[in-house]
């Protein structure tokens, strides 16, 4: 794993995730991570992993995420301190894990992305895009190494 930045957590990912990722990663065109577990994708989506955000409990630990498939979804459930700081960190991991640079994709929401990605996952409070686009501009200076992030 290639030396993060030390404003972004290190991840731990489970060998689901690490599965789920690969194979989203092996599909032709871009990739895509999807913010929230019930939440619709752009229009033409191909394979896509999404991402649960929970709070995580200590300050400074590591990003867990831990993927499994349900419903034919893939989901990658990430348990982090800081919202935007967790999702930074695993778009980042992601990239270096499989070698392409991933999208992120959300749904805008008042002031900030939506804060309830499921019925039964707790989101962090609604971040900015703005702070998470901020988070990896410092992380990735190299614009065509940097994940991108979309919204509508």
């Amino acid at each position: 794993m290639a030396a993060r930045a030390p404003l972004l957590p290190a991840v731990d990912f489970d060998v689901g995730a690490g599965l789920l990722l690969a194979e989203a990663a092996e599909q032709a065109g871009p990739w895509w991570l999807l913010l929230g577990g019930d939440l619709p994708g752009p229009p033409g989506l191909g394979a896509a992993v999404r991402l649960i955000v929970e709070p995580g409990r200590h300050v400074g630990a590591a990003v867990l995420a831990s993927g499994r498939v349900r419903d034919g979804r893939r989901l990658v459930q990430v348990t982090g301190r800081r919202g935007p700081e967790a999702i930074a960190a695993v778009l980042l991991a992601a990239r270096d894990r499989t070698g392409r640079v991933p999208r992120l994709a959300g749904r805008l929401c008042g002031e900030g992305l939506i804060g309830r990605f499921s019925a039964r996952v707790t989101a962090p409070a609604p971040m900015s895009v703005h702070r998470l686009r901020m988070l990896l501009h410092r992380a990735e200076t190299n614009r065509e190494r940097r994940p991108i992030v979309s919204v509508w």
